[in-house]
């Protein structure tokens, strides 16, 4: 907000004049760490369900997204030319 200030983007922050509301507790986490999610790939290493299991922990796409998905919907090619990116890929690696 100071960065819009100075240039004149923002008269000024709205946010400081208001008192906001108490927040509630939220529900304790259901995600998986680190340490789970290399025993699930390890574990499902030879299952049909790797591809989908890997796709899930590493994009963090939602269950009803990722069900629907065929080997169609994977493009390991890319048209402009720039490789897709890599990132996850160590973990996938390190679980095999």
């Amino acid at each position: 907000m100071v960065y819009a200030q100075r240039r004149d983007k923002a008269a000024w922050n709205a946010a400081l004049v208001v008192t906001a509301p108490e927040g509630r507790p939220g529900c304790p986490s259901k995600a998986l760490n680190l340490e789970q999610a290399k025993a699930v790939l390890i574990a499902a290493r030879p299952s049909r369900l790797y591809a989908y299991l890997v796709l899930s922990l590493l994009s963090g796409v939602r269950t009803e997204e990722a069900r629907p998905l065929t080997w169609d919907h994977v493009f390991l090619e890319t048209t402009d030319g720039i490789p897709p990116p890599r990132r996850g890929m160590a973990l996938c690696a390190q679980a095999r």
